[in-house]
C-alpha cells in the first residue's frame, strides 16, 4: 500500500514546475511532498530536496540555480528560499 503512494508523490516531486507560480509557492509545494514523503517512512535527504528545487525553476532563475549547483557546501532549504528571494528582487 506504501509503495503506490511514494512512488506517486516521487514522480510530483520528480514532475514539479514552477511555470507561474511564485518562488514561495513552488518552493512550498516541493517541502510539502517531502514531508509527506518523511511522514510515511520515505525521507528524502536535504540535497536531494534541493535538486528538485533547482531542477524545476523556469529559465529566469537558471543562472542562481547553476551557481547553487556549483557550492561546494550543500545549501539548508531555509537559504535557498531566502537566496531565491534576493535574486528574484534583483531581477525587478
Amino acid at each position: 500500500m506504501l509503495r503506490p503512494q511514494i512512488m506517486a508523490l516521487k514522480e510530483k516531486l520528480f514532475l514539479s514546475y514552477q511555470g507561474t507560480k511564485i518562488v514561495f509557492e513552488f518552493l512550498q509545494t516541493i517541502k510539502s511532498t517531502a514531508n509527506q514523503l518523511a511522514l510515511i517512512g520515505a525521507p528524502l535527504e536535504e540535497d536531494d530536496i534541493i535538486l528538485h528545487c533547482l531542477n524545476g525553476f523556469n529559465f529566469n532563475f537558471k543562472e542562481i540555480s547553476t551557481s547553487i549547483h556549483a557550492r561546494e557546501q550543500p545549501i539548508p532549504f531555509r537559504s535557498l528560499h531566502n537566496k531565491l528571494v534576493e535574486f528574484k528582487d534583483y531581477l525587478k
